[in-house]
């Protein structure tokens, strides 16, 4: 499902390889998955890994907060934290730790 509501402003490009979205609030998981790691960066905002199946991981940038932790388990389309005010909402896929294109996991959202 889409991770957010909002416009997408950067599409995946093999050397730039993520999304981003012009979005506000919440931010939810893109598919079912556990929570593999929480953390900041030095201006305070979060940055959220996800583990899915079949070696997929989703990476969330530019969090302002969370109540997920490590080990918790998310469906599609769980809330998993709030986008940091005046920031996109960036969003690395990867499959065996290489980044891909996520567009395929957006397809099925309304």
């Amino acid at each position: 499902s889409l991770p957010c509501t909002g416009t997408l402003v950067h599409s995946w490009e093999t050397h730039a390889p993520y999304v981003s979205f012009d979005a506000k609030g919440s931010v939810s998981a893109i598919a079912d998955g556990e929570v593999m790691s929480i953390s900041h960066d030095s201006a305070d905002q979060l940055s959220l890994r996800i583990r899915h199946e079949k070696g997929l991981e989703s990476i969330y940038y530019h969090l302002a907060a969370t109540s997920l932790r490590e080990g918790d388990q998310v469906t599609a389309g769980h809330v998993v934290g709030t986008l940091q005010n005046d920031h996109h909402l960036v969003l690395d896929v990867r499959r065996n730790g290489l980044s891909i294109d996520p567009t395929a996991y957006f397809e099925d959202s309304p």
